[in-house]
């Protein structure tokens, strides 16, 4: 994580709206707090069952993978609940 400083000499004012929506939020308002993440890969890991000498089984997951691209997530967090909406998408164009 990074932190960066803004120079907008009236940051802190815009910061505090921000903030005031979060810690109360207007009556019957919907307040949402929204993030994308691009380019997630999408893996699936090989799995399965390994023979140990001891003639036992022993399940877990290796190190192989197949790709299967790459995803954009879009998830939203409504404020008020907690509740979590959250899309994703093969394709990061303009309409996604």
């Amino acid at each position: 994580t990074s932190w960066c400083e803004s120079n907008d000499p009236n940051f802190t004012a815009k910061a505090a709206d921000v903030v005031g929506l979060y810690v109360a939020p207007p009556a019957k308002a919907i307040v949402l707090c929204v993030d994308e993440k691009p380019s997630i890969q999408a893996l699936e890991r090989a799995q399965g069952y390994l023979k140990l000498p001891n003639g036992s089984a022993l399940t877990g997951q290796s190190h192989d993978y197949k790709r299967h691209g790459t995803t954009t997530l879009f998830a939203a967090l409504e404020v008020a609940t907690g509740k979590i909406i959250a899309t994703h998408s093969k394709r990061r164009r303009r309409v996604e």
